[in-house]
């Protein structure tokens, strides 16, 4: 508390002076001190040396006042506080946890309250990550020297300000010599944690959109055209699906964290939604089809073989799908291409936003007109004019939906969700 603190440190002469003799007057370097209650803010000025030795000698003076059956942090108090920890007080709680005589709430409200940790032993470094792992929380470390490998090691994310003994140790190595580079990290570390995410939805989805194409044409008797799989897998999907990922991350770091696990409700709400907006646009335009144009002429007319037969690939339904899918596979990747809060804007990516308008540009000539050189390539059949302008507002629509639900929709479920869960885990508690 801010009371155990010496008059000097404290800048009140109102402040507990009972340790004033025991240590030396201090030279003044640049330090802040506040406290809540009494809306204190002084600046203060000590060297880093002289502030962990004097935490040194106030940890040896109360360590064997202190009863640990009843810390002072464990008494409930509405007084805002925080502990500095040195390695002579973490050796004798370290040793009563060993015996058992320290239980779970102890350890809870010192890892809470404990804020300042000097003076410690590589092993005991390594151990309070260790007692913070056991929390369930994310470690990082931060290490310039050989004492600090095996707490490098054992934390989440070892960073090394050094380029010695501790890069050996860490994962990452910073030139920078102060622990600015965190901030660095954590952006990019999001970013690409949302990347990976976001490249395993699409790939899930585009082969999930042209699987459930692939079953409704084989229900009808027909199939896609060798050339629509080429165009499909190497021109559109592929290149899209490399290049949506060189999106650099966002400028400023955010309060909001990614999901943290693949097979998570937020990921698998995404990708289940999208398949049934997609199967759902696929099938209302078969059977509309079927059922609502007198000019069509069903595959198994057309092709009485079946699939045994060579030109079974040119058919009405194998025409309206192949075009309708181009704008799915467009606009799924829209739809999943996160930027704010992790990653800057899609359009700042030139080269994915150069290519999307290309890929656009050519559906769209697919869609209303190309040569007969390349549609008796495709095998495409001859459809009215106001059936493509159908599958235009129909891929439209696609890329508004799924735009709205991964936007909007798949936020309030997950926020519905976490209401519920902290409804529950109160009702819990209770």
């Amino acid at each position: 508390p801010d009371t155990l603190l010496p008059s000097h440190l404290y800048g009140d002469e109102t402040a507990d002076t009972s340790f004033d003799s025991m240590i030396p007057p201090l030279h003044f370097h640049q330090m802040v001190v506040s406290s809540k209650d009494d809306e204190l803010n002084v600046k203060k000025t000590i060297s880093n040396q002289e502030i962990t030795r004097a935490m040194a000698q106030a940890s040896e003076i109360l360590i064997g006042e202190i009863d640990l059956a009843q810390p002072p942090w464990m008494i409930e108090s509405e007084q805002d506080y925080v502990l500095c920890v040195t390695g002579n007080a973490m050796a004798v709680i370290q040793k009563q946890k060993d015996q058992g005589l320290l239980d779970e709430d102890f350890m809870k409200n010192f890892l809470d309250k404990a804020q300042i940790f000097a003076r410690m032993l590589p092993d005991q470094k390594a151990l309070l990550i260790k007692y913070f792992q056991e929390k369930n929380i994310i470690v990082g470390m931060c290490g310039d020297g050989a004492n600090d490998c095996n707490a490098l090691k054992t934390a989440d994310v070892g960073v090394s300000l050094s380029e010695a003994e501790a890069s050996i140790a860490a994962p990452f190595t910073s030139k920078v010599q102060n622990i600015s580079c965190i901030v660095t990290l954590l952006q990019e570390g999001r970013a690409s944690l949302v990347t990976s995410f976001q490249c395993f939805k699409y790939t899930a989805l585009y082969s999930l959109i042209q699987f459930f194409c692939l079953g409704i044409l084989y229900f009808q008797g027909a199939d896609l055209t060798d050339w629509e799989y080429m165009y499909i897998d190497l021109f559109l999907a592929f290149p899209l699906s490399i290049l949506m990922n060189y999106t650099h991350p966002a400028d400023k770091l955010s309060k909001q964290q990614p999901a943290s696990a693949l097979i998570s409700f937020p990921i698998l709400t995404s990708v289940i939604g999208h398949v049934i907006i997609a199967v759902g646009f696929q099938a209302g335009i078969s059977l509309l089809l079927l059922n609502q144009v007198d000019w069509f002429v069903p595959c198994s007319v057309l092709h009485p073989g079946g699939l045994e037969e060579e030109s079974v690939d040119g058919c009405y339904e194998n025409t309206t799908l192949f075009l309708l899918t181009l704008f799915q596979y467009i606009g799924t990747l829209f739809a999943f291409n996160i930027s704010k809060p992790f990653r800057k804007s899609m359009f700042t990516n030139f080269s994915f936003t150069f290519l999307s308008i290309f890929c656009i540009a050519v559906s769209l000539y697919l869609l209303y007109g190309p040569i007969k050189m390349i549609a008796d390539l495709f095998l495409f059949m001859d459809i009215p004019v106001n059936w493509r302008y159908l599958i235009l507002y129909t891929g439209i629509g696609y890329v508004i939906t799924a735009f709205t639900y991964e936007k909007i929709i798949v936020p309030i479920l997950i926020s519905i969700r976490r209401k519920f869960q902290d409804i529950q885990g109160k009702s819990m508690d209770d």
